[in-house]
């Protein structure tokens, strides 16, 4: 049936609706891959050009390298023929590229050979009987029929060959602060799924120990992820604690061989997704961060053991307090098992309990490609992941050893024994004091490590630089602190606001030191106003370098209950007050966006209005301002935007306090996403997607599949009215309201003003 033009413009406006609500962009990629044969029917037709026009950069702008990571073949190959009919080669090439690497992971070398000498224009053809040997990896296969390439194709064998050298980099790596993770995640239709493969990186550390040799902290294990500090309840990383618990077991008994600190030491462990674009869920992280927290917590014993854990393996699987493998739920195994089949890890570690089934999706797989050999290893303990030395190598040689033997070796050659003795004394002392004989020395400030009297200053690879010590103990274990660039000079700085200096009465103080640690300026984060009557116990809860236009400033908040109150604070570069507002709730994550289309950024924070008992979103410009939120007398405040976003009839019926914020992003130029959730207090979670325009109007509300099935539940019971979805979104929509000059004013009530 023929599409009409008002029916094709409702589509194509589902399909922006669709891109906006996808958390990850290769799934955007996908949508607009589906949407393409729609438009392709009327490319031709000048009524459908702008939506060719505006459709067409979309594309070329999701099709890049990254997106393309966790596709399947059969996507890939749609993704090419799409590229191609838009005429945009550079997308269309590194989708062929994409795919020939993922033939040669799978040892079909020859058809990655076909798809290069089809690029090249020239017939290369190897035959099979000359490279497919029953003994060769899927690697040596690569290799060997890259050796058989005739240099009269050579820009065939250079393609060929180049993602050889760049697989042969990769496989070699031992790794003492990351882990390949294998996740699942949900296509926006909610029926499909698919596998995901990231690298986990990681560091930990047995925390200081007072006096009395007893840990430092209240808490025994603290995760920081994405630079935040999680809890045990995490539905992500809870699982990380009973990990490092497991771990911490693993390290301190005396049966070990190891015995580092005691059973009671305190674990600080930071933790984060390499080339992230969205958040992850489910439990199967879990032993990926106890393995690189073993090989961390092993790291100061360098000179007798040294445990990497190789590049070759993907992990996953949860864990238990006492180390053993939880299983993966069945249901998401098979995407997990085909993502590590396209790829080029030769060993996936699982839970045992799995091995069945894993085994039996890679049967079916080999049906298909005989020639590549994904090897399962199966365990149930953690202990017994680490013993393998497919996946953990252990027993190495490190560099201190291997100088020294160097030395005593070269010392007995008597025409080379001075020079090269002070050679072989020179590395090492670079390699065990690189702070003072490295030239190439990283001094840039990355990480923060609190002490009982201030903090010590990291770098990346978390080795000291510096410290501060304050004039009394009394720092709490979690302090607020944030390292960024403020003088834009390429070297960090580092703000810290302790939570507690006991009777210092230096709560919610800010200071700023440069990277050389001189306190630069120390400021309150905390500004009384004429109608703020809250009491004086203030928790750091945000700081945040931003660079904000033709300035770089930080962005403090300081809260309190009872009732809430936050107090946020814009700082400039040398200290001096930018913007002082206080909003009647808790403010939390921030963002730069352009609100006003005048080309400068407002600063975007959303947030919880406790009068209003809702959610809100206000922006602030670099000031000078000061002021509160709503609500409050009608006029003018400093705010440009302050919207709230009411809870609806699901929250209403689970009898919520609140809604919350889960997430805010940029989804492009100016056009915002809030996640919010209706159950904040219950599992699995409700949550609503708000878009908004450049103007901060909110465009459009869609639900999650939890929130729908809750919704339908309430509806089935007589709780909730019988009406379509669409309606139960656009009332959502309908409902947020802004403050104006004159009070509050509903989306809904605005859009009756401009259909008039």
């Amino acid at each position: 049936m023929t599409t009409s033009p008002i029916q094709f413009a409702k589509q194509f406006a589902r399909l922006r609706e669709i891109i906006q609500a996808s958390a990850a962009s290769d799934l955007k990629l996908l949508q607009m891959f589906d949407f393409w044969p729609e438009l392709k029917d009327h490319r031709d037709e000048p009524a459908y050009a702008s939506y060719y026009d505006e459709f067409t950069p979309l594309v070329e702008n999701f099709l890049t390298d990254t997106n393309l990571h966790d596709l399947s073949l059969d996507e890939l190959t749609g993704l090419r023929e799409m590229a191609s009919d838009l005429s945009l080669k550079k997308p269309a090439s590194l989708v062929v590229r994409r795919m020939a690497k993922v033939y040669c992971y799978v040892g079909e070398v020859d058809k990655a050979l076909q798809l290069f000498a089809e690029i090249a224009g020239e017939q290369c053809n190897i035959p099979d009987s000359e490279i497919y040997l029953e003994t060769l990896s899927e690697f040596e296969r690569l290799q060997a029929i890259c050796s058989k390439i005739p240099e009269t194709y050579s820009m065939t064998k250079e393609m060929l060959c180049t993602i050889a050298d760049e697989w042969e980099s990769e496989r070699g790596h031992l790794w003492f602060d990351r882990a390949r993770c294998l996740f699942v995640e949900k296509n926006t239709n909610g029926k499909a799924s698919r596998g995901r493969m990231r690298t986990l990186i990681g560091s930990a550390k047995m925390a200081e120990k007072n006096k009395n040799g007893d840990a430092v902290g209240a808490a025994t294990i603290e995760v920081t992820f994405e630079n935040q500090i999680t809890t045990p309840d995490d539905p992500f990383i809870g699982v990380v604690y009973d990990g490092l618990t497991a771990v911490r077991a693993m390290v301190t008994q005396p049966h070990s061989g190891i015995l580092r600190g005691s059973d009671k030491s305190r674990i600080q462990a930071r933790f984060q997704i390499e080339d992230a674009d969205h958040a992850f869920t489910g439990d199967s992280i879990g032993l990926a961060a106890a393995l690189v927290a073993y090989a961390q917590l092993l790291k100061p014993d360098i000179a007798r053991y040294e445990r990497f854990i190789s590049s070759e393996v993907a992990f996953t699987g949860g864990i238990d307090r006492q180390g053993r493998l939880l299983p993966v739920n069945k249901d998401t195994l098979s995407v997990k098992v085909e993502r590590a089949f396209f790829s080029s890890v030769k060993y996936l570690v699982l839970p045992e309990s799995n091995i069945v089934v894993a085994r039996e999706c890679v049967t079916i797989l080999q049906e298909k490609y005989p020639h590549r050999d994904l090897q399962l290893i199966p365990s149930t303990h953690i202990g017994k992941v680490a013993c393998d030395h497919n996946i953990v190598r252990a027993e190495r040689v490190c560099m201190g050893q291997f100088v020294a033997q160097k030395a005593g070796q070269y010392g007995r050659m008597v025409k080379i024994q001075v020079p090269l003795l002070l050679a072989l004394l020179w590395v090492l002392l670079a390699f065990f004091y690189p702070r003072f004989f490295n030239p190439w020395f990283d001094r840039n400030p990355k990480y923060v490590k609190v002490t009982t009297r201030g903090f010590e200053a990291l770098n990346k690879d978390s080795i000291f630089l510096w410290d501060v010590e304050y004039e009394c103990e009394g720092i709490e274990a979690i302090p607020k602190w944030q390292t960024g660039d403020l003088d834009g000079d390429g070297m960090n700085e580092i703000a810290l606001a302790p939570k507690s200096l006991g009777p210092c009465d230096r709560n919610a103080v800010l200071h700023v030191y440069d990277s050389e640690g001189e306190l630069l300026f120390e400021r309150t984060m905390v500004q009384r106003m004429p109608n703020d009557d809250v009491g004086d116990q203030f928790v750091p809860s945000v700081i945040s370098f931003q660079p904000l236009n033709d300035r770089h400033v930080i962005i403090t908040v300081a809260c309190r209950s009872g009732p809430a109150r936050g107090h946020v604070r814009i700082w400039s570069r040398t200290g001096d007050s930018l913007v002082t507002y206080i909003n009647k709730g808790f403010p939390g994550p921030s963002l730069l966006v352009d609100v006003d289309s005048n080309g400068e950024n407002e600063i975007l924070f959303c947030g919880i209005n406790n009068p209003m008992a809702s959610v809100c979103l206000f922006t602030l410009g670099d000031g000078p301002c000061n002021g509160e939120s709503p609500p409050r007398a009608p006029g003018p405040g400093p705010e440009e935007v302050y919207l709230i976003v009411p809870p609806t009839g699901v929250s209403q019926q689970l009898v919520e306090q609140y809604n919350c914020v889960l997430g805010v992003s940029e989804e492009a130029p100016g056009r915002v996403r809030l996640i919010v959730c209706e159950n904040i207090s219950r599992i699995p979670r409700c949550d609503l997607y708000y878009y908004f325009d450049e103007r901060m109007r909110v465009t459009s509300v869609l639900a999650s599949d939890s929130y729908i099935a809750q919704w339908e539940a309430f509806v089935e019971q007589g709780l909730l009215p019988d009406e379509s979805l669409v309606s139960v979104q656009a009332r959502a929509r309908d409902n947020v309201t802004y403050w104006t000059d004159s009070g509050w004013v509903t989306e809904g009530e605005l859009r009756a003003l401009e259909e008039r």
